[in-house]
């Protein structure tokens, strides 16, 4: 009888033992200052889903080398083969291993990565098609990003048909309705917004007649330094001040992941 697991992530499954022998090895402090690495990354009595995202962030920093990238995958394969699972579909992000050795090209096409390589790549939160024979190419196929820091708030949306991307400020005294009048000009078939904004009343208040299509997620992944990281490695320059005029704001919402 054929046991499976399917849609099984990848850094969601890496080895506490490996994590730390890797970290070592990296010099990743995180992880080495902690000092039961196992009881760290079980995370089955938290809280909170940010709490059991926080792990990712950890694994995902150490999947940056190849030699990392094909012991984790081996080690994966062979845990669900000692656990008599027959069936196996893993999941990853190539993305989160870009960085300033490795393009986002070199994980999906090097010959020793052939596990990564995929023809159709399935993103994020419920709602948003992407499959391009599901797509309606003579209408916006608009997944939208909403964040707000310190008072600011900038919205990013990528049309998933053609792949064009644009980000807007949203700014002045009446910016509540103009928010609302970009969002219904946007016709976005899903919203993403921080879990920050569900400490704003007023925000929260405003977005409530879009709540079918809003998906809420961790700050974390509106992190500045990352996101800044990727938009670099995506138009491949050194410095985003080179692309544009962007702000803390403007740079966690446009990399739409």
């Amino acid at each position: 009888m054929n046991k499976a697991i399917l849609h099984d992530h990848l850094d969601g499954g890496l080895r506490p033992s490996t994590a730390l022998e890797l970290a070592k090895n990296d010099s990743y402090k995180p992880l080495l200052e902690i000092e039961n690495i196992s009881s760290f990354f079980d995370r089955s009595s938290s809280n909170s889903l940010e709490d059991y995202l926080e792990a990712f962030i950890h694994t995902t920093a150490l999947m940056n080398k190849y030699e990392n990238l094909e012991r984790i995958a081996f080690e994966a394969a062979e845990d669900m083969y000692n656990c008599g699972i027959n069936l196996y579909e893993s999941r990853y992000a190539p993305l989160y291993s870009v960085n300033e050795n490795l393009s986002i090209k070199d994980v999906l096409e090097s010959k020793s990565q052939k596990i990564f390589k995929r023809d159709v790549v399935r993103i994020i939160t419920p709602g948003t098609i992407i499959e391009d024979s599901l797509l309606d190419s003579k209408i916006n196929n608009n997944l939208l990003s909403i964040f707000l820091h310190k008072g600011l708030i900038s919205i990013a949306w990528v049309d998933m048909t053609s792949g064009l991307v644009k980000l807007e400020r949203i700014e002045g005294k009446n910016f509540l309705q103009y928010l609302t009048e970009s969002i219904h000009k946007i016709e976005p078939g899903e919203i993403i917004v921080s879990e920050e904004i569900k400490n704003s009343k007023i925000l929260n208040e405003k977005l409530g007649i879009f709540d079918k299509q809003i998906s809420y997620i961790p700050h974390t992944f509106y992190d500045h330094k990352n996101n800044t990281d990727v938009i670099n490695n995506f138009f491949d320059i050194k410095k985003i001040q080179s692309l544009a005029d962007l702000n803390q704001t403007d740079i966690a919402v446009a990399a739409l992941k």
